[in-house]
């Protein structure tokens, strides 16, 4: 099969999966190795590669959830906490397998700007998310909660006289039996949307391109 077809596949076939839907059954740990390898080809600038991952399963899955949810409570204030949201997060990891804490270890190269660092650990992510379509693992990707707050650092015991280290998402990993949606419609014309200078013959792209159905011209000036 044409290999364009199998990853337009695989990337539009990939959907996030909420833990209240996960079965309980677990996950093979090489699997998840080989997740994790997947998201060590991912680009970096000056291989940097800033992506850190600390994973859990068994019983630290849960430990992880009821810790996370006790860090929401500790830093919200009384008048914006959630009950409903502090409940859900101590339950995301009861019929998880896994949980895969990511940061960025932010590098010492004072040219490779922190952005660049988090885009790279981003990418990482996302070879995880298509690599786990293929494997058939549910997964949710999450920032909520206090996944960004200092104090989930200092609970990852990451970043310890590294002030610059950044936490980015967590994810719950788990296999379900639930069918998942079919892709969402996508039309053309949202994805005009989304670009600008737009003519039938010249569009202008986001990565300083033309695009024209004779080829493709850099942008001058």
């Amino acid at each position: 099969m044409d290999k364009f077809i199998v990853l337009q596949d695989i990337i539009t076939s990939r959907r996030s999966t909420k833990p209240a839907v996960l079965n309980g059954r677990k996950i093979d740990d090489q699997q998840i190795q080989q997740l994790l390898s997947l998201a060590n080809w991912a680009p970096t600038h000056a291989n940097t590669e800033p992506w850190r991952f600390i994973v859990y399963s068994g019983d630290a899955v849960q430990q992880f959830c009821h810790r996370h949810a006790e860090l929401y409570k500790q830093s919200t204030p009384p008048e914006k906490f959630n009950t409903a949201k502090y409940e859900k997060q101590q339950h995301n990891g009861d019929k998880a397998s896994h949980l895969i804490a990511v940061y960025m270890q932010r590098g010492t190269n004072p040219n490779i700007t922190e952005l660049e660092e988090i885009c790279a650990t981003a990418a990482a992510v996302q070879n995880i998310l298509l690599g786990a379509e293929t494997l058939d693992i549910a997964v949710l990707w999450s920032t909520g909660g206090s996944t960004l707050a200092p104090a989930m650092k200092e609970f990852l015991g990451t970043g310890q006289g590294r002030p610059h280290d950044r936490t980015a998402v967590h994810g719950v990993c788990g296999r379900t039996r639930q069918t998942r949606p079919p892709p969402p419609h996508r039309t053309q014309n949202k994805m005009d949307q989304r670009l600008s200078g737009l003519t039938p013959e010249n569009l202008f792209f986001p990565s300083r391109c033309f695009l024209s159905k004779q080829k493709l011209r850099p942008i001058t000036g």
